[in-house]
């Protein structure tokens, strides 16, 4: 015969074990690592960080773009397209864009696939190839993913998880994609999107 009284007992231990786990950082610990390293036998993906990023600086920033990814360029722009060379002083937005590139200081390099180029004089739908460098006074794009992002002696403000928190020192965030706004709304650099860990040593954060 079936005894409920055994099946009580079971679950008043579970919640006291999960109680227990909740209030004692390290056995919390010890259970989120063996938790992480189930994620990644089973292949489970783990959830990112949503997090807005605004800082007064930023460093070399390599990406890429599999998802189709939109910019808006302000400054000057030479661009090789299969069609031919075209320079522009003005404004750029290029839409529709797979590929690579990376940002030095205020030089955007682009290099890869688009769908259209719209300057301040004519929109051409052209898909095909591009290879551009630009020398911006401010720039935005979306739908791209960063290599590892560290900035040092930087000052600004993460909000993540319901929290903002203003900070100087150091700041790495691990895989981070979303948008990318430099000197724009009087912001030096803003990155909105999730990654995949951020740590900021001197606020004593370490989230993911």
């Amino acid at each position: 015969m079936f005894d409920w009284k055994i099946v009580v007992t079971i679950i008043i231990v579970l919640v006291l074990i999960t109680g227990y786990v909740g209030t004692n950082p390290m056995v919390s610990g010890f259970f989120d690592a063996i938790g992480g390293k189930l994620s990644s036998l089973t292949g489970s993906p783990q959830s990112g960080v949503e997090f807005t990023l605004k800082t007064d600086s930023y460093p070399a920033i390599d990406f890429s773009a599999k998802k189709p990814a939109n910019f808006t360029v302000i400054g000057s722009t030479t661009a090789t397209l299969k069609s031919g060379t075209f320079r522009t002083n003005v404004s750029m937005s290029v839409y529709d864009f797979t590929g690579s590139g990376s940002m030095r200081g205020n030089e955007l390099i682009l290099k890869g696939k688009i769908g259209k180029i719209e300057l301040p004089e004519i929109t051409v739908a052209v898909q095909e190839t591009i290879s551009s460098n630009s020398t911006f006074t401010s720039m935005s794009a979306d739908y791209l993913t960063a290599k590892d992002i560290t900035i040092k002696g930087t000052t600004g403000t993460l909000t993540a998880r319901g929290a903002t928190t203003q900070f100087s020192g150091d700041i790495t965030i691990t895989s981070p994609s979303g948008s990318f706004e430099f000197y724009k709304n009087n912001a030096v650099f803003t990155l909105s999107g999730s990654a995949s860990k951020i740590s900021i040593p001197s606020a004593g954060i370490n989230i993911g």
